[in-house]
């Protein structure tokens, strides 16, 4: 990625990959079908936010795009759809990334965290996740040419862990939870309040990237 790089963000959510990519391209087309996710996303001058459904439409970006970046989502896209996509949008020599963050859950106040999110998460069912993608690559041609690992200690405060249960909830459950989005925050500051320290709670995390390459 430089500088002069296009992007494609599949799934973006409520634009956190797209956010922290800017800074390091040229200019990302993010697409969601989501309208609840996108109202959510920081706008920004070089990112484009366009609603659709990435297994239903067949979105065309204005322009080929040098990489598809799909951030903690491959679950949600189908194989077919992805081919679809890389065809009509990814240069001839353009890479597909997959990436995503994993939180350690042993800091104290975790298993509060995950008592108050995990009514409003779901909506696989009992599907298999393959967080990496590589089943779903390797079915459309690409391989794995290159990865990345990074380890850290976080420092967030609570409308941080407030804004994540937001953006990594979808369809019935992200509106149950935007109907009780007072009562819910109300819990969590309660709850957490007695772990911070300094205003802040402590978190290690591990982000991960994986290139494919056809």
């Amino acid at each position: 990625m430089t500088a002069e790089s296009t992007l494609l963000d599949l799934c973006c959510g409520s634009g956190e990959v797209a956010t922290g990519c800017i800074r390091h391209c040229g200019h990302i087309y993010a697409v969601d079908g989501s309208a609840e996710m996108l109202a959510q996303a920081p706008r920004a001058e070089r990112i484009d936010y366009i609603q659709a459904d990435v297994n239903d439409e067949a979105y065309k970006a204005p322009e080929l795009v040098d990489h598809i970046i799909i951030g903690r989502a491959i679950h949600w896209v189908e194989a077919d759809s992805l081919a679809r996509l890389a065809r009509a949008n990814l240069k001839e020599d353009g890479r597909i990334i997959i990436c995503s963050t994993c939180w350690g859950t042993e800091a104290a106040w975790f298993a509060d965290y995950q008592r108050l999110t995990t009514p409003y998460k779901g909506g696989l069912g009992q599907r298999q996740i393959d967080t990496t993608g590589a089943g779903t690559l390797a079915s459309i041609g690409f391989s794995a040419e290159d990865q990345l690992r990074v380890g850290r200690r976080l420092l967030v405060d609570i409308d941080y862990l407030i804004g994540h249960a937001m953006a990594t909830t979808y369809g019935d459950r992200q509106i149950a939870l935007a109907n009780d989005f007072d009562n819910f925050s109300q819990r969590m500051r309660t709850t957490l309040s007695p772990h911070l320290v300094d205003g802040r709670l402590a978190m290690d995390v591990t982000s991960w990237a994986i290139v494919y390459y056809r």
